[in-house]
């Protein structure tokens, strides 16, 4: 039955939560772009615009700018990524590297479109020693491996110290997770079970005593 009761006004709150989920409608919109064809380069706001179901000028309402919303995006994927790398939990020495690697893997599988966002954006710094203790995650994997080599669990490779260690781990399980989502993404194979054999070799190269033949 009809009555003049006036609706309730929109809060703040309110205003905030559509503002929240207008802005991730348009990053999904970006994000979806960017899984098909496009890459940061080429990404455009008018293209963003359209996916989203927005004009263009609507687009400058939530984003100043192409910068602001490849920033946006940046920030983004690494909270996501975060969220994997979370599962690692409390383990150590070992087994702390392995759940590493093991998350960083699902995440590439998972979310290829973001993994190679977080690697088209520029580096924090130019200079390594300063990129080995600002670099998130890459700061996850050093701690790790100084953590393991402290307390006795992890030994450096040959010739290279805690942050030339982490980097070898790094590069094996990015290439593994760029190859699988690139160049090997219309193969089919047990590419998970590869990669964990794989990463485990390598740990085992870590232990301060590796175990003999299997």
């Amino acid at each position: 039955m009809p009555t003049d009761t006036p609706a309730p006004p929109v809060t703040e709150g309110r205003r905030a939560q559509r503002h929240s989920a207008t802005e991730e409608r348009i990053l999904a919109a970006a994000r979806s772009l960017l899984l098909e064809r496009a890459t940061i380069d080429t990404l455009s706001m008018r293209e963003v615009a359209r996916r989203a179901g927005f004009t263009p000028g609507a687009l400058y309402r939530y984003f100043d700018d192409r910068r602001h919303l490849i920033e946006a995006l940046f920030l983004d994927a690494l909270a996501r990524l975060g969220t994997y790398l979370e599962t690692a939990g409390g383990s150590q020495g070992p087994e702390r590297l392995t759940e590493l690697g093991l998350a960083y893997l699902r995440f590439g599988r998972e979310r290829p479109e973001l993994l190679t966002l977080l690697f088209q954006t520029p580096v924090p710094t130019t200079a390594w020693g300063e990129y080995i203790s600002v670099a998130w995650p890459f700061t996850l994997v050093v701690a790790a491996v100084r953590q393991g080599v402290d307390e006795g669990a992890l030994r450096l490779l040959p010739e290279l110290d805690e942050a030339g260690t982490a980097y070898s781990f790094w590069a094996l399980v990015h290439g593994f997770a760029t190859l699988e989502s690139g160049h090997l993404k219309s193969v089919r194979g047990d590419f998970a079970a590869l990669q964990r054999a794989g990463l485990a070799a390598f740990v085992d190269e870590l232990r301060p005593t590796r175990r003999g033949p299997r």
